[in-house]
């Protein structure tokens, strides 16, 4: 073989390992997973919470996780990029939003384990009544399950997540019933 045709069959070999290399490397990546457990309707003034975990459902620990929060005409009201706890769990506070319809993004972009992961949501926000101490407002609804808790200082409403002492989230179901999500 004359040196062109050599120099040709190493340089394509080259390439093919190369690309073999870069498509293994990503094909061997987990697949992780965002749970989004403040979903639905909530009120203004609570935390907004997200659980990344491995396929396996082991948590993703100190891990960066970036949350966008869209208003109804895609103006960005929220982006931050907060890490994960050792149980997963990344929370913002949902202070200075008003009451509206909202689209969350919540993007894990990758490490050298796992691939990169986005999760879309609808979340509605409703206002927080519980400074309004005025009798003759009436366009209010009335959350039947919430009541006021003196360790929180506050009224708690229905749906609300709440870190307790015990270092683990809880959703309000209404009466003061809850139900440990993490």
């Amino acid at each position: 073989m004359d040196k062109k045709t050599i120099i040709l069959l190493m340089a394509i070999i080259a390439i093919i390992l190369v690309a073999g290399a870069l498509l293994m490397t990503n094909t061997f990546k987990q697949e992780p997973k965002i749970d989004i457990v403040t979903n639905g309707t909530v009120h203004t003034n609570t935390t907004f919470l997200v659980k990344s975990t491995a396929s396996n459902n082991t948590s993703l620990a100190n891990e960066n996780i970036s949350i966008e929060i869209l208003d109804n005409k895609s103006k960005t009201v929220i982006n931050e990029e907060v890490k994960t706890n050792e149980r997963g769990e990344a929370a913002i506070e949902l202070t200075n939003i008003s009451e509206g319809n909202y689209t969350v993004n919540v993007t894990f972009e990758g490490n050298d384990e796992f691939k990169e992961c986005v999760v879309e949501e609808k979340l509605e926000i409703v206002e927080d009544t519980s400074e309004d101490t005025s009798p003759d407002d009436t366009s209010t609804t009335v959350d039947e399950g919430a009541y006021y808790s003196e360790q929180a200082g506050r009224t708690i409403y229905t749906g609300e997540v709440e870190l307790a002492p015990d270092g683990h989230y809880w959703k309000h179901l209404g009466h003061n019933e809850w139900v440990k999500i993490d």
